[in-house]
């Protein structure tokens, strides 16, 4: 009886108290679900593309405000060989800002307030902890970019790849589709460093320089032995994000990229090669990224600057492979 006397609020909270049956529990989302997710979200915030694209630029950025305005200002100065102006529409640049702590998204669409000619989309996502990385991102962004291409131009629509602290020379995109045109399905651009007057000299360059043209003679004297007839001499060594091109065909056939913390550009290159597509490190093809020593992947140039910093403090010098080993 004393149960049955009690107010109906001592009940109701009782009943709001207790343990929900466990069917009932709400599970948090699983990491693939959390990556549909964000694949969704990226796909909402982008408007459709436009009819006459033709080749799509992605940049992943996280923490870039400051960089991406010169990124995007150099994009939007594209010209033909020739020095005019590139057809209305048929280029466009998707930034993903992800796990951004800064103002990276506001100030791309300041960017693209500043260069209204140019077709600049920006989306913000947050990935899971795990997937948090540079690989991810431009998987995503790749993805996404071969799937807009295809509903335009289809397979022979151009993914280009370039990162948000680097500037590309004004003739990149049609120095790339020229390397295209003439058969390549991919095409690795010539990365060089730029350092502001502002900010202190690489301590590494002269180790820098000695490595570049190290490689730059290493591919010369592979074109002698076992050259390459998409990859002639003159070429250079690098295939990295932040100068990289491909067909949406090739990239589809290689099942796109490798979604790895670190190097997946590497990858992604290493899979063309398996598949024998054609391939070019064109030296007309110039972008000119930051020399900072403090960057956002685990591994990348940022990681071989420190190394090689390392290495002069300790007052050593890199070797080259052993031929013999």
């Amino acid at each position: 009886m004393d149960q049955l006397a009690q107010p109906v609020r001592f009940h109701a909270t009782r009943e709001a108290t207790a343990t929900a049956p466990p069917a009932l529990l709400l599970q948090p989302p699983t990491e693939e679900q959390l990556l549909q997710q964000a694949e969704r979200a990226l796909r909402r915030q982008l408007p459709p593309p436009s009819a006459a694209l033709q080749a799509c630029v992605i940049i992943p950025a996280k923490d870039e405000a400051s960089t991406l305005p010169a990124t995007l200002a150099a994009l939007a100065a594209q010209t033909t060989l020739g020095g005019q102006a590139l057809p209305a529409g048929m280029i466009e640049v998707i930034v993903l800002a992800n796990n951004c702590l800064d103002r990276t998204a506001a100030a791309v669409r300041q960017a693209a307030r500043r260069h209204p000619s140019l077709a600049v989309h920006v989306a913000e996502v947050q990935l899971p902890r795990s997937q948090a990385h540079v690989g991810r991102a431009r998987r995503l962004l790749l993805d996404e970019a071969a799937r807009r291409l295809e509903s335009t131009i289809g397979p022979t629509g151009v993914l280009l790849s370039t990162d948000a602290d680097t500037l590309v020379a004004s003739t990149w995109l049609a120095a790339t589709l020229h390397e295209i045109e003439n058969g390549a399905e991919a095409v690795g651009g010539r990365i060089l460093t730029q350092t502001p007057v502002a900010v202190e000299p690489c301590p590494v360059r002269r180790v820098q320089l000695r490595d570049a043209a190290y490689r730059v003679l290493l591919r010369q004297l592979e074109d002698k032995i076992d050259p390459r007839t998409a990859d002639r001499w003159p070429c250079h060594h690098q295939h990295y994000g932040a100068s990289l091109a491909l067909t949406v065909r090739a990239y589809r056939q290689v099942g796109g990229l490798p979604a790895v913390p670190y190097l997946e550009d590497e990858q992604l290159w290493q899979l063309l090669l398996q598949y024998d597509l054609p391939v070019r490190h064109s030296p007309h093809v110039q972008v000119y990224t930051s020399a900072r020593r403090c960057g956002r992947v685990e591994v990348g140039l940022s990681w071989q600057l420190r190394e090689w910093e390392s290495l002069t403090t300790q007052q050593r010098e890199p070797l080259v492979p052993c031929p013999t080993s």
